[in-house]
């Protein structure tokens, strides 16, 4: 799944959206969100104290909830560092002597060390 990050205006047409008593999947279609992602901006609000349906939507508001979504991201954990990590100083030897990425690849496959292209 790929993360992107939906916009403060994003969030306040989703709340605008929902407080018409839109249905979550005509908002899903419209703003090319999945459902999952426009019912956890519909719950963060009715979390902090807001029903869309009822009160008013604010920045303030948009902005509560984007500061708890951004806070809420999980970091995420690149296996490519834990395959080139250990080899960083032969690595930075290569580069020293000028080579090129592609031949560093290949002289790291050599020794069974298996990256993609774009590691470099």
């Amino acid at each position: 799944m790929v993360y992107r990050e939906v916009h403060m205006t994003e969030i306040k047409e989703i709340l605008l959206r929902a407080a018409k008593e839109e249905s979550v999947r005509s908002i899903s279609r419209t703003l090319s969100m999945h459902r999952d992602t426009i019912n956890k901006y519909i719950s963060i609000s009715l979390d902090l104290g807001v029903d869309p349906t009822k009160d008013t939507i604010t920045d303030e508001l948009v902005e509560k909830i984007k500061s708890t979504v951004t806070t809420e991201t999980k970091s995420l954990h690149i296996p490519r560092d834990d395959i080139l990590l250990p080899h960083i100083e032969r690595i930075e030897d290569y580069l020293e002597k000028g080579l090129k990425g592609s031949k560093i690849l290949t002289l790291l496959k050599r020794d069974g060390i298996v990256v993609g292209d774009s590691s470099f």
